[in-house]
């Protein structure tokens, strides 16, 4: 029972049992503890580097059977494949949005008023007492933790005091396997309409594995922006697609990125959505932040700022010359 009402961290009770399996691994009972995160929320995963953890398997709501598959993986008779779809941090209050998430009195709420809809006999001390002011914008999960990082590589915006390696444990998109796997020959093809992004994945461990290809583009931030209040994260999912790609083997993945995907919308001078003219880029990550990195790399940031590395051969720059109200003003 948490008495701080962060239910997204460990309970006293769950720090206990971990606490006591610390102490059988190290008289030798047992030689590895696996954390199964059992769970649809993204739990606060702080206590992952403390208590001889070796590993952790987000397994969702498994169900009544659900469970049969996850021992076939703890068993190593299926490969894991899923990637996170979500920001998993060190602690869930660095997310903007809770900034002015807490509860407030209503002026007018009177706990001795047992007659009106909002008192007391009402269930008012339940929560008809109280409200909470909740906003929150485009920066939601990894569209806030990778766009201040950027920020801050950069040494632009109010980025402030931050530090990413510290803030976030696991980022959007990021997954395991019980084998590895590269990237090479990456390729985007302007089609009009659409692009077509492609790349070669390659298993280069002894085991078949399905992958998860995921591309991500980050459109440019001008002045016209900064004048016009119009919001973009530094990178974006775009696009994506999942193979089996057998041990020692090639695959080619090609996806279709629509052009109205790039697109942000202007709330106080187009009124409508616009493709800016400027330098567009697009990368294929292993996750978002591996997405920022690759970026970064392609364009010369400071590495030794950078949490992380980049490889710039798995990034692409598109110039879109002009800058485009009408095409995409209507759906």
């Amino acid at each position: 029972y948490m008495t701080d009402g962060d239910y997204l961290q460990l309970c006293q009770e769950e720090i206990d049992m971990l606490t006591n399996l610390q102490q059988l691994k190290e008289q030798g009972v047992f030689k590895k503890i696996v954390v199964l995160l059992n769970s649809s929320n993204t739990l606060q995963l702080d206590f992952l580097d403390s208590y001889g953890i070796d590993a952790a398997l987000w397994i969702g709501d498994v169900g009544m059977t659900g469970i049969n598959g996850v021992s076939d993986i703890l068993a190593g008779n299926v490969n894991p494949s899923g990637k996170l779809v979500d920001t998993y941090c060190y602690d869930n209050t660095t997310a903007p949005g809770l900034v002015g998430y807490y509860a407030q009195t209503y002026s007018n709420f009177d706990e001795n008023d047992t007659a009106t809809w909002y008192s007391v006999a009402n269930g008012g001390l339940d929560g008809n007492a109280y409200y909470i002011a909740y906003q929150e914008g485009i920066y939601v999960g990894y569209r806030y933790y990778e766009t201040r990082y950027e920020d801050v590589v950069l040494g632009q915006g109010n980025a402030g005091d931050y530090d990413y390696a510290s803030t976030v444990a696991y980022p959007f998109g990021y997954g395991l396997s019980y084998t590895t796997f590269e990237y090479s020959n990456f390729t985007v093809e302007d089609k009009g309409d659409t692009f077509e992004v492609g790349v070669d994945v390659t298993n280069t461990g002894d085991v078949d594995g399905k992958h998860t290809v995921q591309i991500y583009f980050q459109s440019p931030y001008t002045q016209y922006d900064i004048d016009n209040q119009v919001e973009k994260a530094a990178v974006e999912l775009c696009g994506f697609d999942k193979k089996m790609v057998a041990a020692g083997t090639t695959e080619h993945y090609s996806i279709t990125v629509n052009k109205e995907d790039l697109t942000s919308y202007d709330a106080n001078n187009a009124k409508t959505y616009i493709l800016e003219d400027g330098d567009y880029y697009f990368t294929v990550g292993t996750d978002a932040h591996n997405a920022i990195n690759n970026i970064l790399a392609a364009k010369g940031a400071d590495t030794t700022r950078m949490s992380g590395e980049g490889d710039a051969s798995l990034a692409f720059k598109w110039n879109n010359p002009t800058f485009d109200k009408r095409t995409y003003a209507v759906s």
